[in-house]
């Protein structure tokens, strides 16, 4: 299980996703991917908790549902 607090970054939210960096922004900006977490750096990351939720969801509307969730 990860850590709860491990902060993952676009290029392994990408990899979660499935998905580039443009569509993530897209799902962002719609409410449809798990919120930015500021960095002291200046820069952001998400909670990798919040992505493999995110990911188990799809995954479960695809695979349940029948949903066709791609992006």
């Amino acid at each position: 299980m990860p850590s709860p607090g491990r902060l993952a970054l676009m290029p392994e939210a990408t990899q979660i996703a499935d998905t580039d960096a443009v569509v993530i922004d897209a799902l962002e900006a719609a409410g449809l991917f798990p919120r930015r977490v500021a960095l002291p750096d200046g820069g952001h990351g998400w909670r990798l908790n919040d992505l493999l939720d995110w990911r188990h969801q799809r995954q479960h509307l695809q695979q349940c549902c029948g949903i066709a969730m791609r992006p």
